[in-house]
């Protein structure tokens, strides 16, 4: 990679939880302060706006505190000061100094509001109450961020309870064309219009969780999910967006296996999560930085690299280069048109609030290849006061270098019962368990003085090239592990280059899926309506995958003690995209899915079935759960393309042969009988490059990777499933070069001792 060149992974939108009944637009934000006269006289001087309100509490906790109403555009500002040692104002300034603590929302009722949301799991800061005409309630947000909820019966002049209108200030309702656009007294206009997004930094491994939150709570969904890095340091981020589309949350975190940067840097000197920037909308954003600069904001300046290099890769339309660079805007083209934007220095004493200003000529991202331009400019202003910020920098959080410390953060981070579903076997899982040591007790026997400058781990499945021997494993119900389930995961898949099992129970549709462009095969377990089974198979067909992969080890669900003991069922929000499932209740020592799957699948499948199924069918056909060396000939003279060694991840009859076990006589029958014309996969126990390359010595032509990718779900949605599939690819190069192979046919060569 290029030292200058920044990289991104990004994934398509993604689908959220249902939208709350009663819409919820942004009402205001607050900014908690010191002292809020000068602060919001600041924001008046220097950003234009205009006071429409006071309030001056005697000094209740649960007052109005000390504020100061502002308005510009569509912008609505509440600056408060907490003259109560209790106050959430104080509260907040004292952890965390001068901040944005409420990012507000209205509803037209919020007590019915408040019951829905505390359905979908709100955090309730503080209950239903009714003061001057107005009823507010306050919900969790991140951190110490919270959502004050407002009913406003009508316009009026009232912004919050205890508010008192200023002489000529403008009401709340819509703003009169004066305040779009002329000027007002002695403040000229800026430009500003409306909150474009609030950019919020939160600690590492943390960032899906508080995404899921907010698909869960308000209904909010993901637009985008990207990694970006510069150098040795990098961030996550995942956008996400209200119902009414005026509230945008772009969620970042320091990536877990890359230096913090300057958002570890924000996370130490603010004392937690928090609000990292505003972004406000201009109209025109050269006339608006013009107009702030002369009142006085002072904004970064980018390296003299990023223009340099700006014009070759942007064709600047609206704002030429001549105009952009004196002014220190960035530009980028994105999705549907131009973007512009520019970021202000800090003056915070914390030094960890900036503001952006943006403009949008058809753009709909967020300029995520600016990001080296910024983190440039941020890093240098931060290395020059990092000495004198008197606050603790947080160590960095641990790396992720193998799939098994995906695993670790991974079983900390779900939920208990989710866990168990992820990670169990059935009865005693010593199957499972021997999956994993049968891999580990493969011996190699290395080649030496072999040329291993240059190592490919390029191969081909199916027919088709691959940048590793590996496949995504058919997992059913992902939403269970990430709210965008089977979405982000096929997306990690993209991103990695390999292909994506799509699971009959999945929690995505096929067609869904689809969208993201993933190379998609698609898995089938017999059920009891043909007319069921044909429709997936068209279905799967129409959606572009590329190959089918019938489960044939599954005559009934084996007995997984795990979820009998918890009696699993499904979260709520996560449900079969396929077909509808009775809901079953939950009765003890009975897991819900074991139920289901018992009144959907087919016990009966046979042999002949395969007729039937390759007559209705063109695509390539995988049999997926050979242990025996006969069943996999079988399989390969019945027109099967492909057969998986595969006990179902220890999860049907314990006490079957661990696959690896069973993997070198299926390789022997199957190469005896039709040669290199069917490829042999091994599943199950995968958890290291040197368990693939031990399965590639052993005579596999490729593996299933399941449970490691969905740690890496669970951990970071796209980005943390390509993360463990680049891990285990990365893994397999270094043992390829330690064992003597540059290729993987070299590997197919090496001596195992097993």
């Amino acid at each position: 990679m290029p030292e200058n060149t920044p990289t991104d992974s990004l994934t398509p939108q993604a689908a959220a939880a249902e939208p709350p009944a009663r819409p919820l637009t942004v009402s205001h934000v607050v900014y908690f302060a010191a002292d809020a006269p000068a602060t919001a006289a600041d924001f008046a001087d220097r950003w234009g706006f205009h006071p429409v309100a006071t309030a001056d509490d005697d000094g209740t906790p649960d007052g109005p505190g000390r504020a100061v109403a502002l308005r510009q555009g569509g912008l609505n500002l509440v600056v408060c000061e907490g003259r109560h040692p209790d106050h959430p104002a104080a509260r907040f300034v004292e952890r965390h100094g001068d901040g944005f603590g409420d990012l507000a929302l209205r509803t037209a009722d919020v007590r019915a509001a408040v019951t829905e949301a505390v359905g979908r799991g709100a955090r309730v800061v503080a209950e239903p109450t009714e003061r001057d005409g107005l009823v507010c309630a306050v919900l969790g947000g991140f951190g110490d961020i919270r959502h004050t909820l407002v009913e406003r019966p009508g316009a009026g002049e009232a912004w919050l309870p205890g508010f008192t209108p200023v002489a000529d200030g403008i009401g709340f309702g819509p703003a009169p064309e004066a305040d779009q656009g002329a000027d007002q007294g002695a403040d000229p206009v800026t430009g500003l219009t409306v909150l474009d997004h609030v950019a919020v930094a939160v600690e590492a491994g943390t960032l899906d969780e508080t995404a899921a939150y907010y698909h869960r709570v308000f209904g909010f969904r993901t637009v985008y999910s990207e990694i970006m890095v510069r150098d040795d340091e990098a961030m996550d981020s995942n956008a996400v967006r209200s119902p009414s589309g005026d509230l945008t949350l772009t969620l970042i975190s320091p990536s877990s296996d890359h230096k913090p940067g300057h958002i570890g840097d924000f996370l130490a000197w603010h004392g937690g999560p928090g609000v990292h920037h505003l972004a406000f909308a201009s109209t025109d954003l050269t006339r608006t930085v013009d107009i702030l600069r002369d009142r006085g904001v002072a904004f970064l300046d980018p390296p003299d690299l990023y223009y340099e290099r700006l014009a070759s890769r942007v064709d600047l339309t609206r704002h030429p280069l001549d105009e952009v660079q004196p002014r220190g805007i960035l530009a980028d083209r994105e999705e549907g048109g131009l973007l512009y934007q520019i970021f202000t220095r800090s003056s915070h004493p914390r030094h960890t609030l900036i503001f952006e200003v943006i403009e949008r000529d058809g753009a709909q991202a967020f300029g995520n290849r600016n990001v080296r331009a910024l983190y440039d400019a941020i890093q240098a202003e931060n290395a020059e006061i990092a000495g004198q910020v008197a606050v603790p920098v947080a160590p960095a959080p641990a790396p992720l270098l193998t799939p098994a410390d995906a695993e670790a953060a991974a079983a900390r981070l779900l939920p208990a019962d989710v866990w168990d579903f992820v990670r169990s076997g059935a009865g005693t899982e010593r199957t499972l368990t021997a999956n994993t040591t049968m891999l580990d007790r493969v011996s190699l026997l290395p080649r030496v003085l072999v040329d291993v400058s240059a190592v490919s781990t390029a191969g081909r499945l199916l027919g088709s090239d691959v940048p590793a021997p590996m496949a995504v494993a058919p997992m059913a119900y992902q939403r269970a592990v990430h709210p965008d389930g089977e979405l982000a995961a096929a997306a990690g898949a993209l991103a990695a280059g390999v292909p994506f099992t799509v699971s009959t129970f999945s929690s995505v549709a096929v067609e869904d899926i689809a969208v993201t462009g993933a190379d998609l095969w698609f898995q089938l377990y017999w059920l009891r309506d043909r007319g069921a089974v044909a429709e997936l198979v068209a279905r799967a067909e129409q959606a572009g995958a590329r190959a089918l992969m019938l489960t044939v080890d599954t005559p009934r669900l084996g007995r997984r003690l795990a979820d009998m003991r918890r009696s699993f069922t499904l979260p709520p929000d996560v449900a079969a995209a396929h077909f509808s499932l009775n809901a079953e209740g939950v009765q003890a020592g009975v897991s819900a899915l074991a139920a289901q799957t018992a009144a959907l699948v087919d016990p009966a499948l046979s042999w002949a079935d395969l007729d039937w199924l390759r007559e209705r069918t063109s695509l390539p056909l995988i049999c997926k759960g050979i242990l025996h060396p006969d069943d996999a000939v079988r399989a390969a003279r019945a027109g099967a393309a492909a057969v998986v060694v595969s006990n179902h991840g220890g999860r049907q009859l314990d006490g079957a042969a661990a696959s690896v076990t069973a993997l070198p006589a299926v390789v022997t029958a199957v190469r005896a009988a039709v040669g290199d014309k069917v490829d042999v996969l091994l599943d199950g126990g995968v958890r290291t490059g040197a368990h693939l390359l031990s399965a590639l010595a052993l005579g596999a032509d490729g593996v299933l990777v399941g449970r490691p990718a969905l740690w890496g779900l669970a951990l970071g949605g796209a980005t943390g499933t390509a993360r463990v599939l680049g891990l285990l690819r990365a893994e397999l190069e270094d043992a390829m070069a330690l064992a003597g192979c540059p290729d993987l046919a070299a590997a197919a060569r090496l001596t195992t001792i097993h």
